[in-house]
């Protein structure tokens, strides 16, 4: 695949989460794709469970809306800048086979959103 079907591909992830598609995810993900979650909170085997995932994501933050910020394409790899509506910022790392997802590696700041819902304090010097 081009370097320009590897973003777009990344795009239609995004897409797929911001309209509620995530049945999508089937179709752009390969079914044994690993989630590699840089924090190490929710990594993932299977597009299965990336889907359920996102389902229970979606459920805590129903009017999750991700953008992507900037890109970068280095051959099979997409480096996505992802940004979420409020102040939660992450990256993600797509590796793409056969024209499907067979990898992704996230960094969020899971503790910057649990502070924002009030699910946990950080003191701060």
């Amino acid at each position: 695949m081009s370097n320009e079907d590897n973003i777009a591909l990344a795009h239609r992830v995004v897409d797929a989460v911001n309209w509620d598609n995530i049945e999508a995810l089937s179709e752009l993900f390969a079914p044994d794709a690993v989630r590699h979650d840089l924090a190490d909170l929710f990594s993932h085997g299977s597009v299965a469970e990336t889907q359920a995932f996102l389902r229970e994501l979606k459920t805590a933050f129903p009017d999750l809306h991700v953008t992507i910020e900037r890109e970068f394409v280095s051959d099979d790899h997409v480096t996505a800048v992802l940004k979420s509506i409020g102040t939660h910022e992450g990256i993600t790392i797509y590796r793409i086979e056969d024209g499907r997802i067979a990898e992704s590696w996230q960094l969020a700041d899971w503790l910057g959103v649990l502070e924002q819902v009030g699910a946990a304090k950080v003191k701060r010097p």
